[in-house]
């Protein structure tokens, strides 16, 4: 099951696609947690799309039929405005009680932040690398400009008369 959901080469394989908030596993954590502010608690996955009455898309089944247990912690990028859900999963046979721990909890909320941040990051950081392109692209501009005009004048004819005068070399007069 794994394999279909990670190989893309998998014959079965189904891209991950956008939805909806309340449908998919991302919808539904996002519907019941992140809009809710309930606390981050690990969730049965068949009870939970059951639950909500919902046609489940083929990647959900086979989320529900790889792990079993998920948990989803929130997020909001002040900075940037970005909000999300992370989402770790882990097997129906894992302890539920060293899973619901709160330093488990906890670290999984630091990961989260850690996986947000990356997520917050991207689209500012391709702003800024779009922003620098420009400003070269504007300066190389300005410079070919800079050096037709020269060109135009003469200026580099007269440079590199001046440069072939001081490459040759100088010839001694002799006397007699």
């Amino acid at each position: 099951v794994l394999e279909i959901l990670e190989n893309p080469n998998h014959p079965e394989y189904d891209n991950p696609t956008p939805l909806a908030p309340g449908f998919g596993t991302s919808g539904l954590f996002w519907a019941n947690v992140c809009e809710s502010q309930e606390e981050c608690k690990w969730v049965n996955l068949s009870q939970l799309t059951q639950e909500e009455g919902q046609s489940q898309n083929f990647r959900t089944k086979l989320l529900v039929h790889a792990f079993g247990l998920a948990v989803g912690m929130c997020f909001h990028n002040v900075s940037t405005g970005t909000r999300g859900v992370v989402i770790f999963y882990a097997h129906g046979t894992d302890n539920f009680k060293r899973l619901s721990k709160e330093t488990n909890l906890i670290y999984l909320k630091t990961s989260a932040d850690v996986i947000a941040s990356v997520v917050s990051w991207e689209e500012p950081r391709e702003e800024a690398v779009m922003e620098r392109r420009k400003e070269y692209e504007s300066t190389m501009h300005r410079v070919r400009i800079k050096i037709k005009v020269l060109y135009i004048l003469g200026a580099f004819s007269a440079l590199y008369r001046r440069r072939d005068s001081d490459d040759q070399p100088k010839k001694k007069t002799v006397y007699l």
